[in-house]
């Protein structure tokens, strides 16, 4: 197992769990997902789950309710990924 201290945190890869996470919230109001989770995760209108990834045509229009590290973590939470 590789351990890490960075800054008085110890970071370990035994420690991180593959899966989607909560966006977190700025002050400006708008929802962000953090650099280790890029992939955007949200419901449409219709209730389907979706994943949008960097570059992608809605990508900067998408307001997360899931953040993900792999298209295969969102995968497994029911997320397709976007068509544009």
């Amino acid at each position: 197992m590789a351990v890490l201290a960075v800054g008085g945190w110890i970071a370990s890869s035994a420690l991180q769990k593959p899966g989607g996470i909560d966006p977190r919230e700025r002050s400006n109001g708008f929802l962000f997902c953090p650099d280790s989770h890029p992939l955007k995760g949200n419901v449409n209108e219709t209730g389907e789950k979706i994943v949008h990834s960097p570059g992608g045509g809605f990508y900067d229009d998408v307001k997360p309710e899931r953040c993900f590290a792999r298209v295969a973590d969102a995968e497994d939470e029911g997320y397709r990924a976007s068509q544009r």
